[in-house]
């Protein structure tokens, strides 16, 4: 099983979500521990677990060295769980710096029709994109809107998810790492709370 991690929460398969939204539409390109592991390691480009072992994406430089201090920066900034891990790295397309940048810069979302969800995907290292209806003409409204910012289209993953129920306008949204989304997701797992509450019962 994949499972990509997003902050201190743990989506299975999708890419990191935020809050529940009045409008219908979830943004998830705020992810403040995984930026500050980008800050301090630019090669990296973003994380998942499979299968037990702690994958990193890495850009360019993908030394023992890089993703050594990858790690140390993962375990300071989103959790101690992911110290003794067996760690492989993954060739990155691009820094995860780069993803948070073009995925803050997709904030129009009358621009894309039947937008769902924008966030990052830490299991394709790309900005995801999901709308309701995966019609030729909501790939068009994508594809000019990559082009009007200058997003490479590759950096871009556009998928189909059905639309999110609306919360009330007073409705005050759970914690995002509560919030279950996220393209294909079958469920959401709260991974380092579940690993935690695993090392109290043994």
């Amino acid at each position: 099983m994949v499972v990509a991690v997003a902050g201190w929460g743990m989506l299975m398969a999708t890419p990191s979500l935020a809050h529940a939204s009045t409008t219908g539409v979830e943004m998830a390109c705020d992810e403040p521990g995984m930026r500050t592991v980008a800050e301090a390691v630019p090669e990296f480009g973003g994380v998942l677990i499979d299968g037990g072992v702690l994958k990193v994406w890495l850009a360019g430089d993908a030394s023992e060295s890089t993703a050594a201090r990858t790690r140390a920066e993962l375990v300071n900034h989103v959790s101690e769980d992911f110290r003794d891990m067996p760690l492989e790295v993954l060739a990155a397309d691009y820094p995860y710096a780069d993803l948070a940048r073009w995925c803050d810069h997709i904030i129009d979302t009358n621009a894309v029709p039947g937008l769902v969800t924008l966030g990052i995907s830490h299991q394709h290292n790309r900005v995801e994109i999901a709308v309701s209806d995966l019609s030729a003409s909501a790939a068009e409204a994508v594809e000019a809107e990559v082009s009007r910012r200058a997003i490479p289209r590759d950096a871009i993953r556009l998928t189909e998810r059905p639309a999110i129920q609306q919360l009330p306008a007073d409705n005050t949204p759970s914690p995002w790492w509560l919030v279950a989304g996220g393209a294909g997701l079958a469920g959401l797992v709260l991974g380092i709370v579940t690993l935690r509450r695993k090392r109290l019962s043994r």
